[in-house]
């Protein structure tokens, strides 16, 4: 699942989750991870297009198995950075600060 936001900064945010943990909140020692609809809702779509648009991400949010493993596979983030909150990977990526 992928949402894309366009700030009116001129910020591209590109939001990826796995649909089946939408809506979930997971919760570790004092961390929260609320992959709540409002921010991760959007259009569903195969992994090279979802990708693609994550290449012109100024901030892109991944959460899941799935997706931080490519994320991390395809060079958008390290894999030291992925904090795993309840067993949920979840990473961020900033381009271009």
């Amino acid at each position: 699942m992928v949402k894309i936001i366009h700030a009116p900064s001129g910020e591209v945010i590109v939001n990826l989750c796995e649909p089946s943990l939408l809506g979930k909140v997971f919760r570790e020692k004092d961390i929260n991870l609320h992959v709540n609809k409002e921010f991760y809702e959007g259009e569903i779509m195969e992994e090279d297009e979802a990708f693609s648009y994550v290449e012109q991400a100024t901030v892109a949010s991944f959460v899941g198995k799935t997706v931080v493993e490519q994320a991390a596979r395809r060079g958008f983030i390290n894999r030291d950075t992925v904090l795993v909150v309840e067993g949920v990977p979840f990473a961020q990526m900033l381009n271009g600060f």
